[in-house]
């Protein structure tokens, strides 16, 4: 039974530290602690249920971060604690560097467009004078002709 045992885990750890299951969430079963809870402490019905005995990560909020925070509107302004969890920290940067993201955009947009405008009053202006030159010269080879 122990053999048994012991080569079902190690094949498990073999086959999810190779990643052959990638396209399965398929994780070894002490990958995430779990303790079944008494019926008496669940909520709701007396069926037991798995929870996860690992503390919620937190997350110590710095200057920036409360900017971020508020910005975002993630955590009520008036509200930021010294310490956040992890989840909404990223929830907040992921918001941030989209918001971020499409303001830049923005700017390269009217960036562009407004390049094409001075291209096109440049092209404009250059070949008005291209032309004009053209027009002079000739003005000048003709009285050239004939003055000869």
């Amino acid at each position: 039974m122990f053999q048994r045992l012991s080569a079902a885990v190690f094949n498990a750890s073999r086959l999810w530290r190779h990643g052959r299951h990638s396209s399965i969430l398929v994780r070894p079963p002490w990958h995430f602690p779990t303790v079944q809870l008494p019926p008496s402490r669940l909520p709701g019905s007396g069926v037991g249920h798995f929870c996860s005995t690992v503390p919620t990560p937190k997350h110590f909020v710095s200057p920036m971060d409360r900017f971020v925070l508020r910005f975002t509107r993630t955590v009520k302004s008036d509200e930021i604690p010294r310490e956040v969890s992890c989840e909404t920290m990223d929830k907040a940067n992921s918001r941030f560097r989209i918001g971020l993201m499409c303001v830049m955009m923005l700017f390269c947009m009217a960036g562009s467009v407004w390049a094409i405008s001075q291209g096109k009053k440049s092209a404009a202006a250059h070949i008005n004078s291209v032309q004009q030159q053209n027009r002079d010269r000739y003005a000048r080879l003709k009285e050239q002709n004939k003055n000869e």
